[in-house]
């Protein structure tokens, strides 16, 4: 990056950090507003591919682990 591109981006940094001083509240509640969007996407992504495989069956076909990744396994008796 050249020495004028630098400088315009510090500049621009010092604008910005400025600005989030003076005004917090507002950059907040538009962060909190992304993430909320970003979880709503997430989440009904899973819901569309969880409503794929409801009528999948799992054969298990050798031992299996006590844990699976996050997930505890407990054999049905």
């Amino acid at each position: 990056m050249s020495e004028g591109m630098s400088a315009d981006v510090a500049a621009a940094r010092i604008r910005a950090e400025i600005e989030f001083r003076n005004n917090p509240e507002q950059y907040r509640f538009e962060a909190r507003k992304q993430i909320e969007d970003i979880q709503g996407l997430d989440r009904r992504y899973h819901q569309h591919i969880a409503a794929d495989c409801e009528n999948w069956t799992i054969e298990i076909i050798g031992p299996m682990p006590k844990q699976i990744g996050m997930c505890d396994y407990a054999q049905e008796v």
